[in-house]
């Protein structure tokens, strides 16, 4: 890596921090826009495309973070378990129900005790499966 990629690195990986604290301040747009200059700069950062997608998520723009988070393998997977919780919570905001309790319930197996997952997922009941009964039953 030459001098000016890694100050190109630097530089993109300090707007992404920015760009975090923007966004859990409420700034999602403020944060978006740094986000994809420093998408511009170096479109590798690990947990980029998870910041965009959660930034997304935070306007309400659920579809858009839900194509952000196609990929989840690509994310770095100490951070996959977020990646996973995201999402579900996209497909839950979609009324997406059965996509949404896979994604929770796989955030909690790769993180076990993760609070976001466990959270989401005393929202829901699994019912047991029934089998049809039979004119003898």
């Amino acid at each position: 890596m030459n001098a000016t990629t890694s100050q190109r690195s630097v530089r993109a990986a300090s707007m992404v921090n920015t760009g975090i604290v923007l966004m859990r301040r409420g700034e999602t747009s403020d944060a978006l826009a740094l986000f994809n200059r420093a998408s511009s700069l170096h479109d590798d950062l690990p947990g980029l495309s998870l910041n965009i997608a959660a930034a997304k998520l935070r306007a309400g723009a659920n579809e858009d973070a839900l194509a952000r988070l196609e990929n989840i393998e690509a994310i770095p997977d100490h951070l996959q378990h977020v990646a996973y919780f995201n999402r579900g919570l996209a497909h839950w905001r979609l009324d997406q129900v059965y996509e949404a309790y896979a994604d929770f319930k796989t955030a909690q197996a790769i993180m076990p005790g993760y609070a976001p997952a466990r959270n989401a997922l005393a929202h829901f009941t699994v019912a047991p499966e029934y089998q049809a009964a039979s004119v003898n039953d």
